[in-house]
């Protein structure tokens, strides 16, 4: 979903590294804005934008977009700004269980929600959405829309944070968290333990900056228990693992 030539370019750029890594999905571009379908299997028009900011109107169309998907089961919703190392089926496998999978979010809690909400129950991340098409995932979308747009003061441009207050309110909802490896917000800093296969980011505008390229041989330059962080000076130098081998 985007809207804009930047986002939009920044999508087509994810959706050709999607088709390199997982050639059988289809991609779909979900967009107010007239695109030709060069770099995705079909482009669905969204309702005109709102002067609202992006975040609020990117929920109000969530909800529109469960129902053009009418031909999907299972949907993955993805930012522009991801970008692929191997393909990851095993996210789909979660929906034999769950109705929706999202990663956990990396700063855990970043401000106030409606509901009084303990620090154990964190945010998500959004970058990645793997989620059934059924009623109770169309609720949640709904509900999120719904908190965000009659509590703007409260979230402002922070749609984690309505979101983690949908899910609670949503109590016969089935979610589950995936590891960071399957959205790893690498510009902050993560852990890693597992291969990652999904990143989620945009560069850093200074000249020590990595280039995807950098992150995407880093990351995985150890299988082990590991960090990295583009914000250390050193960060060109890899992965730090968990202890000697």
């Amino acid at each position: 979903m985007a809207s804009g030539k930047n986002f939009i370019d920044e999508a087509r750029n994810s959706s050709n590294e999607l088709k390199a890594v997982m050639p059988e999905l289809e991609r779909a571009l979900f967009t107010p804005d007239p695109v030709k379908p060069k770099e995705f299997d079909r482009v669905a028009m969204l309702p005109e934008r709102t002067p609202m900011h992006w975040f609020a109107d990117r929920l109000r169309y969530f909800p529109t977009i469960v129902d053009l998907l009418e031909d999907y089961n299972e949907c993955l919703y993805l930012d522009s700004d991801t970008n692929f190392i191997y393909s990851f089926w095993e996210i789909f496998d979660t929906l034999k269980r769950f109705d929706i999978a999202v990663p956990m979010g990396a700063r855990r809690v970043t401000g106030d929600t409606l509901h009084d909400l303990p620090d154990s129950f964190a945010e998500y991340e959004l970058g990645v959405i793997v989620f059934k098409r059924n009623d109770r995932v169309r609720n949640l979308f709904m509900t999120w829309d719904r908190l965000h747009r009659t509590h703007p003061h409260l979230y402002g441009n922070n749609s984690q944070r309505s979101f983690r207050d949908a899910v609670w309110e949503c109590d016969d909802l089935m979610i589950d968290r995936l590891p960071s490896e399957y959205g790893l917000r690498w510009s902050f800093g993560e852990f890693m333990s597992l291969k990652v296969k999904i990143l989620h980011g945009r560069y850093y505008e200074h000249p020590l900056s990595p280039t995807i390229e950098d992150v995407k041989k880093i990351v995985n330059s150890h299988d082990g228990m590991r960090i990295w962080s583009p914000r250390d000076p050193h960060w060109n130098e890899g992965t730090i693992l968990r202890r000697h081998d």
